[in-house]
């Protein structure tokens, strides 16, 4: 039961958060003659999480990690989804090969969850999805 409430709040998270970057609008015809270029959705000072990586050894998009991480203090959590955490750093600098326990994570959407704190803000809380390709 409590795991399944920690997926709900995980998700709970994931919901509101979305809705608060959906305020944006894209227009993917501008009328004024300018290009248009599609929002980020993410704070430019907050830097840039993928959402997709293939750990399948050939060389290419093998380990998950943020790039540009100009953190100096960071958690961030990765949770299945049953509300398992399947992986935790406290480092910035942090690789993760989509292994839990020394076993490979099967393939599927999993909740990441980072708190962390840069140069200009102290308090970055963000959730998203990472989807493992296999």
């Amino acid at each position: 039961m409590r795991r399944i409430l920690s997926l709900l709040s995980l998700l709970l998270l994931l919901v509101v958060g979305g809705s608060l970057h959906a305020q944006t609008s894209f227009s993917p015809q501008p009328s004024n003659g300018e290009t248009n270029t599609p929002p980020k959705g993410q704070d430019e000072d907050e830097g840039f999480i993928p959402n997709a990586f293939t750990p399948n050894d050939d060389g290419v998009n093998d380990v998950f990690y943020i790039p540009d991480a100009n953190y100096y203090k960071m958690q961030f959590s990765v949770y299945d989804r049953w509300g398992n955490r399947v992986f935790f750093s406290d480092s910035p600098s942090f690789r993760w090969y989509g292994d839990s326990g020394g076993r490979q994570v099967p393939q599927g959407v999993y909740v990441y969850v980072m708190e962390a704190s840069n140069a200009r803000k102290s308090d970055i809380k963000r959730t998203g999805t990472i989807t493992v390709v296999r």
